[in-house]
């Protein structure tokens, strides 16, 4: 991969049907909002200890950690472990591996963690668990092919090229955990490629700033629409997006308008003049409508009398 290809950090969540546009350079960031999945729902709790993974088996050596990948299964560290190659999760294979609290530390100038097949990644709820390096030895933290999901654990002091934390070159969607004390010239945290998507739901991430953010559909409903969401929504909004934007990043804001202090409502409000904002009415006031080849302005009456005026508009 070369330097002079951009890169996309995407994030999709949810919003409205505008456009906040800031100067920008190019790697995108899209936040999407998404159910967070079963398995291993209750694992916040796991500092209760093994009870939280029965029918899981556990792991306290480097030759049982590295025989996983080759399988589908559920697996838990007992220890700390080291290792000198890369584990692999081969395709095909779905690994469930939670850190509870211990480490993956590579000794060698290698990838901890390459994922061809599906990775879900745990971790007690204070996420003390770490992918790492050994001082002064290079690779990424997780490089992702596959489908990758990190719930919990943290992923630590790697370093390399590209992507130090994490490089994606798949799926990869961050329900929880921390991406932080990573190095490299080109996302240091987190490097998304064209090839990849990825989707934060949750956790955190430090060390990586993006040439283009695009945050979609961030409210679903009127019941994302209460004063305390509104202002949490508005607070993560200031405290993730926008310290990851470089001066010349773009910023992309779009859904629908379910209230008017949602995150479009307040940049409108608190920089009108920063920003570019466009709105797309499916039904115009002369009676002209959105993708014409698509829809008729019969189908919109017909839509608008059936969910009424306050949802339609």
């Amino acid at each position: 991969m070369k330097k002079s290809e951009k890169r996309i950090l995407s994030f999709i969540l949810t919003a409205v049907m505008i456009f906040a546009l800031l100067p920008v350079i190019g790697k995108p960031m899209v936040v999407k909002a998404i159910p967070s999945p079963q398995t291993h729902g209750e694992h916040e709790k796991c500092d209760m200890g093994a009870l939280e993974h029965k029918g899981w088996k556990s792991i306290s050596d480097a030759a049982s950690l590295m025989s996983i990948g080759g399988k589908d299964g559920y697996w838990f560290l007992t220890d700390d472990i080291e290792i000198t190659e890369t584990l692999k999760i081969e395709s095909g294979k779905t690994v469930n591996l939670c850190l509870n609290g211990f480490s993956i530390t590579q000794t060698e100038n290698f990838d901890t963690i390459v994922v061809y097949g599906t990775l879900n990644l745990y971790d007690k709820k204070d996420n003390f668990g770490k992918i790492t390096h050994d001082d002064g030895k290079n690779g990424r933290g997780v490089l992702n092919y596959g489908t990758f999901t990190m719930n919990g654990g943290t992923i630590s002091g790697n370093n390399a090229d590209y992507g130090g934390g994490v490089y994606n070159l798949g799926t990869f969607t961050m329900e929880g955990g921390t991406i932080a004390g990573n190095t490299a010239p080109d996302g240091g945290g987190v490097d998304n490629t064209y090839d990849g998507s990825f989707t934060m739901i949750g956790g955190t991430i430090t060390g990586t700033d993006v040439d283009i953010a695009i945050c979609d559909d961030l409210i679903k409903g009127f019941k994302d629409t209460s004063a305390k969401l509104l202002d949490d929504l508005y607070e993560w909004f200031k405290e993730i997006i926008i310290p990851r934007l470089e001066p010349q990043s773009k910023l992309f804001v779009l859904g629908t308008r379910w209230h008017t202090q949602d995150i479009i409502g307040r940049l409108k409000e608190n920089h009108p003049e920063k920003y570019r904002f466009i709105e797309l009415k499916a039904l115009n006031e002369d009676g002209s409508c959105i993708w014409p080849n698509k829809y008729t302005p019969e189908f919109f009456e017909e839509r608008r009398n059936e969910v009424g005026d306050r949802i339609f508009e």
